[in-house]
């Protein structure tokens, strides 16, 4: 779609009269000091009472009610109600998306898709694989359409992945290749939901009628750069044999049904829309399709000319109207609702809406809505004048009057008339001119029908209710098996396994070829691609480079393409980092087995064990390796443990033959990660340069080093360039790529020094509008990697989990990659579309499952304890809109109550848990209950550490203090109490409501449990300091001597946790939970689970249970990276970070 349509559509309540239609009248003149706004109540009752929009929506009056029993309304004929739904005039884009449910209050019955990403109709949505049908999204939607009476026009683009692949190599939006199968699908996808009875969806109440043959199907300049932008890679030949075909299949199936043509982007800009239709309707396209089909309402008349041209006459639905015009309100809404009815007056018979993407003003929201309560549900369009039109309904009519002198037929009944203001507030007139847009109206009864809902008041808008506005709410309405009886005895024991996975297919489960999970290093001889899919614990290889979304050939470290289980062996591998080729060899960093494994002949067959390992040796040791670079013979290794990068002149030929060069960059190395060289220079990217290492003053700094000479011996570089971290590399022309954690950085040749700037950079830096999909982003995250073969760039995206490609360099900021392997486009993480998340914090009730994501900024939800790997959530809360870059990194729950808080001040509250989608009551900004900062007289925007719930309170840890609430929490205010802790206090907090227990994070790391009643001890009561000027307004005063917070943990009883086992301190004790009888914790550092069988009440108390692996694996009986823990009573829940994905579940043992 164009023009800023794909939209998130924003929230906001109604407020009533929060703008007044100006009135200005001709008789008597009004002078100049009298010039105002002329409103005010009726001096006596009108014969027609006057009509409140905000309680007649969905509500009719008391007194109307008891008119309606007195005396039944005429009823239709062909239906036993006001009137039929498929009778409404409006709609609303994209209203199934369900982040945002307060639109359904505007009334507009139509709902309709956006394009290929979001239909649920797409062939590839529901027939996954071919002859194999999924109707769990389609169904959903549908489903939720019927329930808040609003009609769906089903979206159909004839896109299979499979059909796609099989047919172009990849996923390129071309025709159907199978057509015989696409025809087979159209037909059963309209007979599921006709309402004939006849294999209908089960329980379907609103059936589809109206079916609408893709959408902007020809490319076409768009945006500020011109960009091409289109649905649909093919000809106009190509569309009419689509339109044809499918056409053809719905009237078989449901001769009832009616076909929209493919909405037409343009008629006005260029002649790429005009040049395609005519070849459309020449070849005899205007055959198939009932109802023709425009976008925007300035196309509307030279969209009829187009048609009349071609004797086409019928109906014209407007399926894109962006309101206000423009996007970013460049008209007044007045002009804007003119606009848009007058499109009625012109001959549109549908409008689907397009509010625009930014926050609606009160008159924005109160002017759809009134338009769409006076208008929905008329007969009949007359122009009465230029600045008055008429529109006749079953419940009367309308007139809508926009700077115009009241015409005499309106004059004549307007003692009997309700006039309406634009944003819905009745009002009296005096004269006979109108400024503004006002609608007078002899309907008394609502004309709008709305899902049943209690009534609501609509104050204006708090900064607390605008913040929770924010959140986004997707309802998934997930199917998977649940547990209906939880384990009740038992206990958990040493080195227990894992029963079910979450954010995961299931244990030694890859996803197939075509699923990467976080991707990094990528390599190319010009001829064959290797790819380190590293949480797969495999290498994949293609015999020949993939052109589109093509599978691999080969995968080393497994036996085949569907397992990732990690092993030592020659033949495995245990996240793989990097990868490198010759042509001949290939080259693997086996980053979690401390090795480099080297194949001396190019593989060809799936497993082939490796030939030669470097792991360690006299002067050198492989420790978390996550660069290998071949490149003159020369063979370049990163250790990232030991801060060096190892240069052999040849290719090893021996197990642990010692390198020719210690690379160190004179000491300035910190975490040397990916490295790379054309034979002349060499660049090395450091996570931690430790720049100034050379003067003894440093500070670690992400960037790249680089020598302009290949070093011969441990040489300094020449210069550093900050922020650039992945993918060195250059292509045939000399052009040199980086990636800067957002987008591909390009000079025009290699740099000679720090000053050399990019010539410039794709991608966008802004999170939110990549993850709205408004902007692209190269999502690099913690690893990726470039790689060049003649003009073709491939790109591993780490947190897109796949590969993007250029068939042809990039010349400038707008140009993005052509399309994407381990993924049906550039656009599509595949990740986040199986639902999948990252750093998982998990709370749960023992009913009830919750996980926050702060990668994902989002929070989803289980309505039952799910019982097998891989489930989907039910419901998922999106925080990326929320103010302060709100990254959700801890969750609590107690009884009914849930608290999120994350990366900012903000402490989002439930008092009921949020199983159906509810926002939430109230969230507290701590920012505000802060001390200001003496430099600037406002509070510092800090970060909240953990929460933690109990019978009683509520805690937040920040600052090396807690905070409590004393509950219930029923709106915002500051805390009761403030406790200091101290500067040790730099972990995890719970309390079981007995004990109040910390983690540290300050070598030594500690657990510090305290009894609650010894910590209430020290609690002082919170009072706000009074805010203070900012520095430059104060009096000079002699400086104050402030007592600074305390270096250690309070002086109370305690007792402290350091081990393990006595000869084994703690690594980094992360996340903790007490049920009141037994400790909980995980060990990041050793990866382990630590079970105290009983609440430790002595010092190094050490633990009875240890579940894990000592070393990161991402097995049944593993962990990787273990950072977050909750027992339920039933389950242990842990989710681990950064590395690994996976939320484990262990269930109690039976066994002794």
């Amino acid at each position: 779609m164009g023009r800023g349509a794909i939209i998130a559509l924003l929230a906001i309540l109604l407020i009533s009269a929060s703008a007044i239609v100006i009135l200005q009248f001709s008789k008597p003149p009004i002078k100049p000091e009298e010039e105002k706004i002329q409103q005010k109540k009726p001096s006596e009752a009108p014969s027609a009472k006057p009509l409140n929009v905000s309680k007649t929506i969905g509500h009719i009056e008391e007194e109307e009610k008891k008119e309606a029993e007195e005396k039944p309304p005429e009823v239709p004929a062909k239906n036993e109600s006001y009137y039929r739904l498929e009778e409404a005039r409006f709609g609303v884009l994209q209203q199934f998306h369900r982040d945002r449910p307060w639109l359904l209050d505007l009334g507009a019955v139509w709902d309709r898709p956006a394009g290929p990403g979001d239909t649920p109709f797409r062939w590839g949505v529901i027939e996954r694989k071919k002859g194999i049908y999924d109707w769990e999204v389609a169904d959903d939607v549908v489903r939720w359409c019927s329930e808040n009476g609003r009609l769906l026009i089903g979206m159909i683009f004839p896109y299979a992945e499979w059909d796609q692949i099989e047919g172009y190599g990849g996923y390129y939006q071309r025709p159907p290749k199978n057509w015989d199968a696409y025809r087979k699908f159209v037909k059963i996808l309209v007979e599921r939901y006709d309402g004939d009875g006849i294999d209908d969806m089960p329980g379907l109440k609103h059936p589809i009628k109206y079916w609408e043959v893709m959408n902007e199907v020809v490319p076409r300049p768009w945006g500020e750069h011109g960009e091409i932008f289109g649905f649909f890679n093919g000809t106009a030949e190509e569309y009419f044999k689509i339109l044809k075909l499918t056409y053809e299949a719905i009237k078989e199936a449901d001769p009832e049904a009616k076909v929209l043509l493919a909405g037409v982007a343009d008629m006005t800009i260029g002649n790429e829309c005009r040049k395609f239709y005519n070849k459309v309707f020449e070849m005899g396209g205007a055959k198939y399709f009932d109802i023709a089909n425009i976008h925007w309402i300035y196309n509307l008349e030279a969209f009829k000319e187009f048609l009349s041209s071609h004797n086409i006459s019928k109906p014209i639905w407007i399926t894109e109207a962006e309101v206000p015009e423009g996007g970013e309100g460049l008209h007044d809404m007045d002009s804007s609702i003119w606009n848009i009815i007058s499109c009625f007056v012109k001959g549109a018979e549908k409008i689907i809406l397009c509010p625009r993407a930014e926050r609606p003003t009160a008159l924005e929201f109160n002017s759809l809505k009134t338009m769409i309560h006076m208008l929905n549900y008329f007969n009949k369009a007359d122009k009465i004048s230029d600045g008055c039109y008429r529109f006749t309904s079953r419940f009367g009519v309308t007139y809508v009057i926009y700077n115009s002198t009241l015409p005499a037929e309106v004059l004549h009944g307007l003692k009997n008339m309700n006039i309406i203001g634009l944003g819905g507030e009745s009002i009296e007139l005096i004269g006979d001119f109108v400024k503004g847009l006002i609608y007078v109206s002899n309907a008394t009864k609502p004309l709008a029908p709305q899902p049943e809902r209690p009534e609501q008041a609509f104050p204006a808008p708090t900064a607390e209710e605008d913040m929770i506005s924010k959140i986004k709410v997707r309802i998934v309405n997930s199917t998977y098996k649940y547990v209906v009886s939880p384990p009740t005895g038992g206990w958990f024991k040493n080195w227990q396994n894992a029963d079910i996975v979450l954010n995961w297919f299931g244990f030694n489960m890859s996803g197939g070829p075509l699923f990467f999970n976080h991707p990094m290093g990528i390599a190319t001889d010009g001829k064959h691609l290797l790819l380190a899919d590293t949480r797969n614990n495999r290498v994949l290889i293609w015999n020949k480079l993939p052109d589109g979304n093509e599978p691999p050939d080969i995968v080393l470290g497994q036996p085949n393409f569907y397992t990732n289980k990690p092993g030592d062996g020659l033949d495995e591998l245990n996240w793989p980092v990097s990868v490198a080729t010759d042509g001949k060899h290939v080259v693997v960093a086996d980053t979690n087995n401390e090795r480099i494994l080297i194949w001396n002949e190019f593989p060809t067959r799936n497993g082939q064990p490796a030939d030669i390992v470097l792991s360690e040796g006299p002067d050198f040791r492989i420790a978390g390796s996550w660069g290998v670079c071949i490149v003159d013979g020369k063979l370049l290794v990163s250790s990232m443990t030991e801060a060096k990068v190892y240069i052999w002149n040849s290719i090893p030929e021996k197990n642990n033959q010692p390198p020719d060069i210690v690379l160190t960059a004179k000491g300035m190395f910190g975490t040397p990660r990916t490295v790379w060289s054309d034979g002349e220079r060499l660049v090395v990217c450091d996570h931690n340069a430790r720049i100034g290492v050379e003067r003894g003053e440093w500070s670690m700094i992400s960037g790249a080093f680089f020598w302009k000479e290949f070093p011969t011996d441990d040489e300094a570089p020449d210069f550093f360039i900050e922020g650039m971290l992945w993918g060195p590399a250059m292509d045939d022309e000399g052009r040199f790529y980086l990636l800067n954690n957002y987008g591909l950085v390009v000079w025009d040749s290699f740099p000679t020094s720090s000053e050399d700037e990019p010539s410039f950079i794709v991608g966008s830096s802004c999170r939110s509008s990549w993850a709205h999909r408004r902007k692209y982003r190269f999502d690099d995250g913690d690893g990726s990697s470039i790689a060049i073969a003649g003009n073709q760039i491939y790109i591993s995206l780490y947190n897109f989990n796949g590969i993007v490609c250029y068939r042809k360099p990039p010349l400038n900021e707008s140009d993005l990659p052509d399309f994407a392997v381990g993924s049906p486009s550039i656009w599509n993480d595949t990740f986040e579309d199986r639902l999948f998340l990252d750093d998982g914090n998990i709370a749960s009730d023992g009913e009830h499952l919750f996980i926050v994501s702060g990668i994902n900024s989002k929070m989803y939800v289980w309505r039952r304890i799910p019982d097998e790997s891989g489930a989907k959530p039910d419901i998922i809360y999106d925080f990326m809109d929320l103010p302060l870059i709100f990254e959700p990194s801890d969750v609590a729950v107690y009884d009914d109550m849930l608290v999120v808080t994350g990366t900012s001040s903000l402490i989002i509250v439930w008092n009921k848990l949020p199983l159906n989608g509810e926002l939430p009551d109230l969230i507290i900004d701590m920012a505000k209950y802060l001390p200001p900062n003496p430099e600037t007289g406002e509070p510092d925007r800090v970060c909240i550490q953990g929460v933690t719930i109990d019978e009683k309170y509520v805690y937040v840890m920040m600052l090396g203090q807690v905070f409590v609430w004393e509950k219930p929490i029923l709106k915002e205010r500051p805390p009761d109490y403030v406790i200091l802790i101290g500067d040790e206090a730099s972990g995890n907090i719970f309390s079981d409501g007995e004990h109040l227990i910390i983690t540290t994070r300050i070598i030594p790391r500690k657990i510090v449990i305290y009894n609650l009643t010894d910590i209430f001890s020290i609690a002082e009561p919170y009072m706000l300091r009074e805010e203070k000027p900012p520095k430059e307004s104060q009096e000079k005063k002699p400086p104050e001597e402030e007592k600074p917070p305390p270096l250690e943990l309070p002086n109370i009883p305690c007792v402290i946790l350091t081990k393990i086992k006595e000869d084994i301190p703690f690594g980094a004790p992360q996340d903790i939970y007490s049920d009141g009888k037994h400790l909980f914790t995980v060990d990041l550092e050793r990866n382990l689970i630590l079970i105290w069988n009983k609440i430790p009440n002595e010092n190094d108390t050490l633990p009875d249970i240890m579940i894990g692996s000592w070393k990161p694996m991402n097995t049944r009986n593993g962990l990787f990276w273990p950072r977050y823990i909750w027992f339920d009573g039933h389950y242990l829940w842990v989710g681990e970070i950064k590395f690994s994905s996976r939320v484990l579940r262990f269930s109690l043992s039976s066994e002794e």
